[in-house]
């Protein structure tokens, strides 16, 4: 069993505290990240229409 002294308690607290903030901003970050990433994939995915005429194929290409 570690014993700890009483002037080391409020530090290790501290410590434990900054510990706590730095890993639920990296799985803040992370979610961003993952957010960002499918909202970018879905935009170049997306084709933006601009008139309602069928998209042109090329002269000579067969439809299947």
């Amino acid at each position: 069993m570690v014993r700890v002294s009483p002037e080391h308690l409020p530090v290790m607290i501290a410590t434990a505290v900054v510990v706590l903030l730095l890993v639920i901003g990296a799985l803040r970050v992370a979610a961003a990240y993952r957010r960002t990433r499918r909202t970018l994939r879905r935009w170049g995915r997306t084709r933006l229409t601009l008139t309602q005429h069928p998209r042109r194929t090329r002269k000579g290409a067969r439809r299947g």
